[in-house]
Order: C-alpha cells, then structure tokens, then sequence
C-alpha cells in the first residue's frame, strides 16, 4: 500500500465524522507521512507502522465500526 491508498482508504472510513474531525485526523497522517519521508522511510514503511486505514478509523469512531466496503480507486477525497 502507497500513501495515497492508505489516506483514500482512511477517509472513507472516517467519512461519516464531522468536518472539522475528519480534516484534522487527515492533516495528521500526512504530516505523519512527511516526516516519515523526510525521515528517509518508505511510504510503505510507513504504511506498516501505522497499520490498516481500518484499523486507524477505528481509533477515532469508538463504539461505531467503519464500513467494510473499500473506498473507489483513485478517490482524491482528502
């Protein structure tokens, strides 16, 4: 998995979050990935540092699962 896979993949989890939640939980995994980069890892590194998108959303929804359904191809929703 890329970055831009993980992050299409963990807004759709996240999609159903208020706005200003969700940007901010978006802001933080690409500053994650930039440091990381600037660190000299890999996307894929860093991938497998933070684990699934799924698992990541359900961080943030609590009680409530994310949807099991995979985000479209290409969906540049973040």
């Amino acid at each position: 998995m890329n970055k831009i896979d993980f992050l299409n993949e963990l807004y759709h989890y996240i999609r159903r979050l208020p706005r200003d939640e969700r940007n901010k939980i978006m802001r933080e995994y690409r500053e994650y990935f930039s440091k990381g980069e600037e660190a000299g890892k890999t996307e894929r590194q860093i991938c497998m540092e933070l684990g699934s998108p799924y698992e990541c959303a359900r961080r943030f929804l609590g009680d409530t699962p994310p949807e099991n359904t995979k985000p479209m191809k290409n969906n540049k929703n973040f």
